[in-house]
C-alpha cells in the first residue's frame, strides 16, 4: 500500500486532536479520577465556614453553631439581673456553696451599700433565684428545690417557727 505524505500527516493531527481532547476532558473531570479531599477551613465565632469545602456528591456536611456555656457565677447573675431589673455589669455575686443545682451565696448591686444572701435553683433552662435578702428563709418557698441541709440549716414555716434542717 502506497503512503502519501499527506495522509500521515492527516492522521497525525487527527491523533494529537483526540490527544488534546481527551486531556482536555479528563482534566475537566479529574475529579472523578482524584477526588479532592476536604481541607480544613477557617471557623467564625459562631462556628460557621468561612469558605465551602469541596464535597463528594455522596456526602453531607452539616455545619452546626458553636455553644458557649455560661459559668455558673455568670448564670446567677444574669438571673438576679433579669429579677430586680438591673444590667449584669451592676450585679454583684460570691458564691460560698455550689453543689451543680443548688447555690448560696451573697449578692449586692453596684453603687448599693448593704447586700443580702441568696438561694438559686439550676433548672434545664438556666439559674432561678429562690430566695433572697437579708431576713430568714421561708421553707415552703425553699421546699420544692430540696435544698441540701449544708446550704440551708434552719428556715422558717408559715407559723413562725424555726425549723432546723
Amino acid at each position: 500500500m502506497k503512503s502519501y505524505k499527506g495522509q500521515t500527516n492527516f492522521w497525525m493531527i487527527g491523533f494529537f486532536i483526540l490527544l488534546i481532547g481527551a486531556a482536555f476532558f479528563i482534566g475537566k473531570n479529574y475529579q472523578v479520577f482524584f477526588p479532592k479531599t476536604s481541607q480544613p477551613t477557617a471557623t467564625t465565632a459562631i462556628g460557621q465556614s468561612t469558605s465551602t469545602p469541596y464535597l463528594i456528591p455522596s456526602e453531607t456536611v452539616i455545619l452546626s453553631p458553636t455553644v458557649f456555656q455560661k459559668s455558673d457565677l455568670d448564670g446567677i447573675k444574669e438571673a438576679f439581673a433579669k429579677k430586680y431589673n438591673k444590667q449584669i455589669d451592676q450585679v454583684e455575686v460570691t458564691v460560698s456553696k455550689n453543689d451543680g443545682i443548688h447555690a448560696s451565696g451573697g449578692i449586692t448591686f453596684s453603687g448599693e451599700t448593704s447586700g443580702g444572701w441568696f438561694l438559686a435553683y439550676k433548672n434545664p433552662t438556666g439559674w432561678i433565684i429562690v430566695q433572697d435578702g437579708n431576713g430568714t428563709v421561708s421553707c415552703e418557698t425553699i421546699a420544692p428545690y430540696d435544698f441540701p441541709s449544708t446550704m440551708v440549716t434552719e428556715c422558717v414555716d408559715i407559723n413562725g417557727n424555726l425549723i432546723k434542717k
